[in-house]
């Protein structure tokens, strides 16, 4: 028993791993301050992004809007999201000239939601689940910055911790960075 916890030890130990990706060298540079009022505007809805992944497929509305929206799937395929700020975040998302949906903060309701003095930043904790193979609780913090260039950058964060296959543990994470250009109508 003892060598069995030993090896489950070792494991678990060998099973963690950090994935941090530097802010492209090649993106304008981040504006400091202004809080929320700095990344209003007008964005494409489809990413850039700085490493090799489909960055197509990570919708900047999907950040905005709960996943338990009976809209969420029509949300997601707009090809324009319109930030604003007054007193509360507004978020409104368009496919062609219709509006399909409207927030006010990241991931809806689903996160801890504050403006801070750069622009906007999310928090949002659960339970790891679905078809997973992981047992445990994971967590992503969404970071919302205006570039020089009028391009809105999120640094999106992501750890989870728990149990693969309900015996080894493990623990890993992941920092990547998102550009969505500004909206120019064609």
């Amino acid at each position: 028993m003892k060598r069995f916890a030993a090896a489950a030890l070792c494991a678990g130990l060998l099973s963690a791993c950090t994935i941090t990706h530097e802010y492209p060298s090649t993106w304008s540079d981040v504006v400091p301050g202004g809080g929320c009022r700095a990344i209003a505007g007008v964005f494409q809805n489809r990413a850039e992004a700085g490493e090799k992944f489909d960055p197509a497929a990570i919708s900047l509305a999907g950040f905005f809007f709960a996943r338990n929206d009976p809209a969420f799937p029509r949300e997601m395929r707009a090809d324009r999201v319109e930030i604003s700020y007054t007193d509360v975040l507004t978020v409104r998302a368009y496919d062609g000239s219709e509006l399909v949906g409207t927030s006010h903060g990241l991931y809806g309701d689903d996160a801890r939601f504050e403006c801070d003095g750069d622009g906007a930043v999310a928090e949002k904790t659960g339970m790891t689940g679905g078809k997973s193979p992981v047992a445990g609780i994971q967590s992503e913090t969404v970071a919302l910055r205006m570039a020089k260039d009028g391009s809105l950058t999120v640094k999106v964060t992501g750890n989870t911790t728990g149990l693969v296959f309900m015996l080894l543990p493990m623990s890993g994470g992941e920092a990547r960075w998102l550009r969505y250009r500004p909206w120019r109508a064609s």
